[in-house]
C-alpha cells in the first residue's frame, strides 16, 4: 500500500465519491448450518448459505454461533466452510448435535466440554 497512487497505473478505477469504502466486514453471529442428519446440510429454516448474502452486504467473514456441535462439525466443515468463498469461522455448541432445537440444547448427557475444544 502506498499514498497517492496514480489512477493511470490501475487496470480499473471506480468513482466512490459520496460512498463509504471499507475492508471486508465480519458478521460475528450467523447460523450457516442447521442440519443434524449426517450428510444433509441446512435443514433448518434459521440458517443461511454464506455466499448468498455475505458479499452483497460487504461481509467477507462470518462466525457461526454454535449451529453445529462436536458430533456434526465435520459435516459443517466439509459442506459449508470448505466450499464457501466467504470465510467462515465456527464456534462449536457444547451439545453434540448443536442447535437442533431448544429441547436438544438442554440435554446435559450430550454436553461434552472436552470434545468441544
Amino acid at each position: 500500500m502506498a499514498a497517492n497512487l496514480p489512477s493511470s497505473a490501475a487496470k480499473k478505477t471506480i468513482d466512490v465519491a459520496g460512498l463509504y469504502v471499507t475492508p471486508g466486514l465480519v458478521d460475528m453471529h450467523v447460523h450457516v448450518f442447521a442440519g443434524y442428519t449426517p450428510g444433509v446440510v441446512a435443514e433448518g429454516m434459521m440458517s443461511m448459505m454464506p455466499d448468498h448474502l455475505g458479499f452483497r452486504a460487504g461481509v467477507t467473514t462470518m462466525v457461526d454461533a454454535g449451529s453445529s456441535g462436536w458430533k456434526n462439525f465435520p459435516d459443517l466443515k466439509k459442506n459449508i466452510i470448505d466450499r464457501s468463498k466467504t470465510r467462515v469461522l465456527a464456534m462449536l455448541n457444547i451439545v453434540g448435535v448443536g442447535m437442533v432445537s431448544q429441547d436438544a440444547e438442554q440435554i446435559v448427557e450430550d454436553m461434552d466440554p472436552q470434545r468441544t475444544t
